[in-house]
């Protein structure tokens, strides 16, 4: 079955040409012939464009202008930072399930950063934390992910803990070490000079 007979059997508001678009209003039609550079893509109604070729161009655009276009765009969110803010929020609530799902796969596919974002953000509620460079952060990443590859629990643990008695340590890379889940709840929260 071509595309062109899925997009038919699945869409309802899918009109054969573009007259029959403009009849209906529709915003695209499907040809079976090619476009000149030889996709097969439903077409805009208003520029007769192949939405594959709008897409191509669109992509190249942003690439020869992608400085200035990220500059507008940050001055257009700081701007209109209520309204970009209630424009986040609406889509949550209308796409809650939708993002709960999402959410939920990418933690399982990506069980190593996820422990490394909580980690990095339980140590910035603490103030625990350094404004390091990309590598340090890539080499924090690296040790929650080599923690992951082993059968048994291990955790990465702070060799001076966050929150201790006496002293308070910092979540770098120069400060974690790997351990067995038992040897880690034995240390708790203590930091032993030798």
């Amino acid at each position: 079955m071509s595309w062109y007979d899925k997009l038919l059997e699945t869409a309802k508001d899918v009109a054969q040409n573009r007259k029959e678009a403009l009849e209906r209003g529709l915003p695209f039609y499907v040809s079976e012939k090619p476009c000149k550079y030889g996709h097969l893509s439903p077409r805009y109604t208003s520029s007769k464009s192949c939405r594959e070729c709008t897409k191509i161009q669109s992509d190249s655009r942003y690439i020869e202008n992608k400085e200035n276009i990220q500059k507008q765009q940050s001055e257009y969110r700081e701007l209109n930072r209520e309204k970009e803010r209630g424009r986040g929020r609406k889509w949550r609530q209308e796409n809650s399930d939708r993002k709960r799902e999402y959410n939920r796969k990418w933690k399982k596919e990506n069980v190593a950063k996820n422990r490394s974002y909580r980690a990095k953000r339980r140590a910035t509620q603490l103030k625990a934390t350094l404004s390091l460079g990309e590598s340090y952060q890539k080499e924090i990443e690296l040790s929650y992910e080599i923690a992951s590859w082993y059968d048994e629990p291990i955790h990465v643990d702070h060799i001076v803990p966050l929150l201790g008695e006496n002293v308070c340590g910092l979540h770098v890379p120069w400060n974690l070490q790997l351990l067995s889940a038992e040897e880690n709840m034995k240390k708790g929260n203590r930091y032993e000079l030798v």
